[in-house]
């Protein structure tokens, strides 16, 4: 999503360049035209910030699949924590606790990133509660 983001606002810093000093970015296409490269960036950064929300959205654990398998997930999560500490793949992991709890893959997937989430979370209120100390 920064990504996007960043690149959308130096497509638009060279458009506003190319308006306002001289136009330097942008490849001539024929004798009469000459395509500005800022809005090639601006459309690309925009497809990316896209992209980003989707797969954000598309990895989010939903509440349905939270009832099915709240149980087995929390069963689990021991044995997740300790095959991340191992730096596994994410594939290794899925695959290896499919075979052993019967989860399947795409809920583990969702339900291993809302970990990491939730991790980070608190990682960062841990944080910024030391710095308050600190203060």
């Amino acid at each position: 999503m920064k990504k996007g983001v960043l690149l959308t606002l130096v497509g638009l810093g060279m458009l506003i360049f190319d308006g306002t000093v001289e136009p330097v970015f942008g490849i001539q296409v024929t004798s009469g035209f000459r395509f500005p490269v800022g809005v090639l960036a601006m459309v690309v950064g925009g497809l990316f910030a896209v992209s980003a929300r989707l797969a954000m959205v598309s990895a989010e654990i939903s509440t349905h699949e939270l009832s099915l398998w709240g149980g087995a997930l929390e069963e689990a999560t021991p044995r997740i924590l300790e095959l991340s500490e191992q730096s596994l793949t994410t594939a290794y992991i899925v695959e290896t606790l499919e075979a052993e709890t019967g989860i399947p893959q795409h809920v583990l997937v969702r339900y291993m990133y809302a970990l990491n989430q939730h991790v980070r979370a608190a990682t960062e209120a841990e944080r910024a509660e030391e710095r308050r100390k600190l203060s």
